[in-house]
């Protein structure tokens, strides 16, 4: 994520047009879905080699939640992709209002569901923010900054979804 606003911040400032604009968020979203791919691929069905190799076996019944936290980190990939062409195009106030909105939706999850139903409702704070950002940004680049997603992407985005459903409902199967 580092590296994005690195390298995005000053290309949204040299662009003229919205054409332009769009034509780099779909280069940026591209990007990021490509560098998730070995995150889902590999760590949906290792999941619980990856635990033991970074924490210990005493955190095993962790990596139930790995799999749905990992979608939900690409959809936080591709709604920060969208978040970051904002101040650069002079969308500060309506970032701001996003921003804040993301994080008070991040608590509001937070708070119904850890309660609830515990490690999930954490799992469900990393999902359900980053998904519903991810539309309010999409929709907002859409009308204001005349953004639309290539083709390719679109492919790309499903696949993504896609494998990795298939990976969840293999390794839910594989466990009962």
């Amino acid at each position: 994520m580092p590296s994005f606003s690195t390298y995005l911040y000053p290309r949204f400032c040299e662009l003229k047009s919205d054409k332009e604009l769009s034509a780099l968020l779909n280069d940026a979203i591209r990007l990021g879905t490509f560098s998730i791919f070995p995150l889902l691929l590999i760590g949906i069905p290792y999941k619980d080699f990856f635990i033991e190799l970074f924490y210990s076996n005493k955190f095993l019944a962790a990596s139930k939640y790995l799999p749905l936290h990992f979608i939900g980190v690409a959809f936080y990939v591709w709604y920060y992709v969208f978040s970051q062409s904002m101040t650069p195009r002079g969308k500060i106030k309506q970032h701001g209002i996003f921003l804040v909105l993301y994080f008070t939706l991040d608590m509001l999850v937070t708070y119904i569901f850890v309660n609830d139903i515990g490690l999930y409702g954490w799992m469900l704070k990393h999902m359900i923010s980053p998904f519903v950002f991810f539309w309010v940004y999409y929709f907002y680049s859409r009308k204001y900054l005349k953004f639309s997603f290539h083709k390719n992407n679109i492919v790309l985005i499903f696949y993504l979804l896609f494998s990795a459903t298939i990976l969840i409902v293999i390794d839910f199967f594989m466990k009962t």
